[in-house]
């Protein structure tokens, strides 16, 4: 029998519950490109998509740092948040840098002003 050496996992790290917003306020049928908000003291592992909004918007969103898209173009806003009741879960999770950005560019549908409430809801991380 052969002897195996010990290989100790990576630590998870469960990081601390956070979230970042972002508001945008839109006429009718304007269209906002670069609406940022930066990720401060620690890396941020996002895992849920909240939004309110006055009316139907559609978004794209990206790591501002990276430019990395999470969509090939925009989607109806209504098929990407969920509400603070029943979150949208990020089935994986993606981990924005410190000092990076998560950016958006949206798109008010309603034919009004519409203002859309976005929050990045997840963990700050220790490493």
């Amino acid at each position: 029998m052969g002897s195996r050496a010990y290989s100790p996992q990576p630590s998870y790290d469960p990081g601390l519950e956070f979230s970042y917003g972002i508001d945008i306020v839109l006429l009718a049928n304007q269209a906002l490109n670069g609406q940022t908000t930066q990720i401060l003291d620690k890396p941020f592992r996002w895992r849920w998509a909240i939004a309110s909004s006055t009316g139907a918007f559609s978004i794209q969103i990206f790591d501002g740092k990276s430019n990395r898209p999470f969509s090939n173009q925009q989607i109806l806003g209504s098929l990407l948040f969920g509400t603070a009741q029943n979150p949208f879960p990020i089935l994986t999770p993606w981990i924005f840098t410190q000092g990076g950005t998560i950016k958006v560019n949206v798109t008010d549908l309603s034919g009004a002003g519409n203002t859309v409430h976005l929050c990045f809801r997840g963990e700050e991380l220790n490493s």
